[in-house]
């Protein structure tokens, strides 16, 4: 390996004595030599100029996205990446990495289903262009992503049953509710009327103790006036 990264290292020296401007092998220069700020300073002028639709955006917006990851900015590697991605699906790019990758940043956030979805359109994408390079790569991370996006799948599946168990339960404790309540509205209803029937003889017992009782004053009153009579002939 190192001697292929000396090897390396002399092609890239011999391409910038050629040709100084070469941005790409100046940059890759500068993170060989672990020169990260300066290579980030090469290339950003460069992203700033293109637009999503031109054919150098997607490279460059990888290097500067594989950059970000060496800082550990992976917020702003994600960015890039998507920049990259886009630009390499308007350009008909299929021979790319940045959507491989980008679903490899998603995997790891969690975020299974679109991780399952990027990466099998860069499946279909390198199998229909035949870059066994790409193939190789995108290989184990599809194993992985569809294995994880399965378990997330089947665990939404559980809980889509659970859920739906549960809602049956409590739509059966709703109609359980509504005919006790209905029940209950019955018993009140009858009881409602056995009271308004009580008020009605309590009503009637009141009105035949009131006569009862001016009948017995008026009987009471007519002995006391005899007696008094009485005892008044007596004397």
């Amino acid at each position: 390996k190192q001697h292929y990264l000396q090897r390396s290292i002399s092609y890239k020296d011999s391409i910038l004595a050629i040709n100084p401007e070469n941005f790409f092998v100046k940059s890759d220069r500068l993170l060989i030599d672990g020169k990260i700020i300066p290579a980030m300073d090469v290339l950003n002028p460069i992203c700033e100029n293109l637009d999503i639709s031109d054919p150098l955006m997607g490279p460059v917006a990888y290097a500067i996205s594989d950059i970000y990851t060496r800082l550990e900015m992976k917020d702003k590697s994600k960015l890039y990446l998507t920049k990259s991605s886009i630009s390499d699906l308007v350009n008909s790019n299929k021979e790319y990495i940045s959507l491989i990758q980008l679903s490899v940043m998603l995997y790891q956030d969690g975020d299974f289903r679109r991780a399952f979805s990027y990466v099998n359109k860069a499946v279909d994408d390198v199998t229909f262009c035949r870059a066994k390079t790409r193939i190789d790569q995108v290989a184990p991370v599809v194993s992985i992503i569809n294995e994880a996006y399965d378990r997330e799948r089947k665990t939404y599946m559980v809980y889509m049953a659970v859920g739906l168990v549960l809602v049956f339960i409590m739509a059966v404790a709703m109609f359980w509710m509504v005919m006790y309540l209905r029940k209950e509205k019955i018993h009140l209803s009858y009881v409602n009327d056995e009271l308004f029937h009580s008020r009605d003889l309590e009503k009637e017992a009141n009105r035949r103790t009131m006569e009862a009782s001016a009948i017995k004053n008026t009987y009471i009153t007519k002995l006391m006036l005899e007696c008094i009579a009485r005892i008044e002939r007596l004397e």
